[in-house]
């Protein structure tokens, strides 16, 4: 399981980073388990330790004074929380909330552990450096879209992004409306425009997709 865990997160370390990445970082952590909808961290919370995701799905989302969510992002097995990584480096506490959305194994280390392995390996501030570039292109491209973007738009690209392989998407329409940003009813509304156009077909917690082009078209500004 050790040498597993480490080429999960650093597929490209050779033996010898493996061998050193080992005493530096391995050695100070724990494998942990989470079943689905755990929270693993909330706002005002502070990151004493950090969590690598192994196995699983978490979804990282803001609540507003309202009460409706809307999603940041998800971490899927070798990523990292652009959250997480902002409150360690910069001691500061956690703006937003993390829940497992699957069963999921992550490991855990100690943020004073952390620094040190940092200190001494090139390869686990890459990892964090990386992903923390990557996530903030994200989130400026979430805030356009918040910002510009037509709900329908929107609506489209996020079930193309949860389609699984045999077309379905397991979800409810109060689930996509916090993930978009809106309320339920215009994502009822929307979805209902969808279905009259053949696109989709909407049954209890399940959207199936019967016409991906039109969607993909719709997604990248091709309006109909």
């Amino acid at each position: 399981m050790p040498i597993t865990t480490l080429q999960t997160l650093f597929p490209t370390a050779s033996r010898d980073e493996i061998s050193d990445l080992e005493h530096s970082f391995l050695n100070h952590s724990k494998v942990i388990e989470a079943p689905s909808d755990t929270l693993l961290f909330s706002p005002g919370e502070s990151c004493e330790n950090y969590l690598f995701l192994l196995k699983g799905q978490v979804k990282v989302f803001s609540t507003a004074n309202n009460g409706r969510e809307i999603l940041l992002y998800r971490i899927r097995p070798g990523e990292t929380c652009i959250l997480s990584t902002n409150c360690f480096l910069g001691s500061q506490h956690y703006p937003a909330s993390a829940k497992t959305e699957t069963h999921c194994q992550a490991l855990s280390i100690p943020t004073s552990a952390l620094r040190k392995a940092m200190s001494k390996s090139p390869l686990v501030q890459l990892l964090l450096m990386d992903d923390l570039s990557r996530r903030i292109g994200c989130l400026i491209e979430l805030v356009s879209e918040l910002a510009m973007e037509r709900l329908d738009v929107r609506l489209a690209r996020h079930l193309l992004q949860l389609c699984t392989n045999n077309q379905v998407v397991n979800t409810t329409h109060e689930e996509l409306a916090k993930e978009v940003g809106t309320a339920r009813e215009v994502i009822s509304r929307q979805l209902r425009k969808f279905e009259n156009e053949g696109w989709i077909e909407t049954t209890r917690g399940k959207i199936i997709i019967h016409q991906h082009t039109p969607l993909k078209n719709l997604s990248e500004g091709f309006f109909c």
